[in-house]
């Protein structure tokens, strides 16, 4: 049979294919939603990368400024500043300050009365004064007030943020290989054992719940090791953090 002859028999052509819809419309309808369903995903996926790098442009070229240092201002001078510059203090849109002033003037009030607080709170030593997303502080060390020498930290929660890398990027590697010395012996002992001494029936049991453990939620793992792991090995450092890198491995 030539090639032209097979595409054109019902059996195993296109015409069989045609036949195959219509006698099996719910397969056809199966497989047109599955692959909405990945398009869709993917879609939403490159949106959220899009986002992303869209509200991180203004950090990568250093226009950010989250210094925590905040010109001193009395309330008159609060409500005497011009809608343009009120409405960048209260992080609002001009039209959007406009429309609140004229439906809803006690928000307003209550905005700015939240920002005189903010501000009269604002660290004042030098420290305050800094950027700490500017790109000399997230990749080199600083001499924080407090520290007798140049040092990299990270420092998200404290009055004056602390922002760098550098303590990310070490964390990162150091809970990584202590990861990776618990993880390999165990997982290759696993799988000798599941593939080659288990019994067949212990094998069904067995590669499923592995397999489930990959569909843990990584929040719950961290939520595990900070709650339960790190009480058990905090004997082992009671000098230091509960929260460091041989928790953090072992539970990954």
């Amino acid at each position: 049979m030539s090639p032209h002859e097979s595409i054109n028999d019902p059996a195993t052509g296109w015409a069989g294919m045609r036949r195959g819809q219509r006698r099996r419309p719910g397969e056809w309808l199966a497989e047109k939603g599955i692959f909405l369903v990945s398009l869709s995903a993917i879609v939403m996926v490159f949106l959220i990368f899009l986002f992303v790098a869209r509200e991180s442009l203004p950090l990568l070229l250093g226009r950010v400024d989250a210094s925590a240092a905040r010109t001193p201002m009395t309330m008159a001078q609060l409500n005497a500043l011009p809608a343009p510059e009120l409405a960048k203090l209260l992080d609002l849109e001009a039209s959007e300050l406009a429309t609140m002033q004229r439906s809803e003037p006690e928000t307003v009030k209550l905005l700015i009365e939240a920002k005189f607080d903010e501000i009269a709170a604002a660290p004042t030593d030098k420290d305050g004064a800094l950027n700490p997303v500017a790109w000399r502080y997230l990749l080199g060390p600083q001499q924080w007030t407090g520290y007798d020498r140049p040092v990299y930290v990270w420092q998200p929660i404290s009055q004056i943020h602390k922002y760098n890398l550098v303590p990310l990027i070490v964390g990162s590697l150091k809970a990584t290989l202590v990861a990776l010395l618990f993880s390999v012996p165990f997982s290759l002992c696993a799988a000798i054992y599941v593939s080659q001494l288990s019994s067949v029936r212990a094998r069904e049991w067995l590669k499923p719940a592995i397999e489930m453990l990959a569909g843990i939620p990584s929040v719950v793992l961290g939520f595990f090791a900070l709650i339960v792991m790190a009480s058990v090995f905090y004997p082992l450092y009671p000098d230091k953090s509960r929260l460091n890198a041989v928790v953090a491995g072992v539970a990954l």
